[in-house]
């Protein structure tokens, strides 16, 4: 199993550890090292359970869209009035979360979307080069939210990282950059359904996309 970026984990911040029966306990990062991190806990809380030296545990670390589940060893312990102190192993992914930040609709609209080149990591619609965005195909969306698209494309073409998608939302015209975050078949095997998070996008874009989005949960 691949084990979780430790530059990703920062001092405070807040763990989840799972009991047997499914309840949470919180924890509190106090270190990290390359081999190791310490945390806190309050064991005043009601669904506190002692770790014990070489248990194997289970815990959740969440970021800003994302949690993951993990497991670990307990290394060391120590126990005082209020908080138990464990040291564990660097915790190994078992599975990946992904957490929505905002609302999503299922609808269908007409967009365009123009691939970039692999091998590179883009950041912002100023660094692409203008000629990407002469070069748009036709499709429709699956589902859409403040935070990303959901859109058809073919089946051949190639699962690309990035991508600009051009969209009208109330007769505004919103042009992103978009990076893949997965893709799944379609009944029609012609096509699948390619997620797309924003990675940039005018903040009045946004907000644009966030109120129809509303407003379409509110008919």
């Amino acid at each position: 199993m691949e084990k979780i970026n430790i530059n990703m984990v920062k001092e405070n911040n807040v763990v989840k550890f799972i009991n047997g029966d499914k309840t949470f306990f919180d924890g509190i990062v106090k270190k990290v090292d390359k081999n190791c991190m310490g945390i806190v806990i309050n064991v005043n809380q009601s669904t506190y359970r002692e770790f014990k030296k070489s248990q194997i545990i289970q815990l959740i670390f969440m970021y800003d869209n994302e949690a993951m589940k993990c497991s670990s060893i307990v290394i060391g312990s120590k126990i005082g009035e209020n908080e138990q102190f464990i040291i564990i192993d660097i915790p190994k992914i078992i599975i990946k979360i992904e957490r929505r930040e905002y609302e999503r609709i299922d609808i269908v609209m007409g967009v365009e979307y123009s691939q970039l080149p692999e091998g590179v990591e883009y950041e912002k619609l100023s660094s692409i080069d203008p000629i990407y965005f002469r070069y748009y195909k036709k499709t429709y969306t699956v589902d859409i939210s403040a935070g990303g698209v959901n859109i058809v494309n073919s089946i051949n073409d190639k699962d690309i990282k990035f991508v600009l998608i051009a969209l009208s939302i109330n007769d505004n015209n919103i042009t992103t950059l978009c990076s893949r975050i997965r893709s799944e078949p379609m009944d029609d095997i012609r096509y699948k359904k390619v997620a797309y998070k924003f990675v940039d996008i005018d903040t009045h874009h946004r907000q644009l996309i966030l109120d129809y989005v509303n407003t379409k949960l509110k008919e």
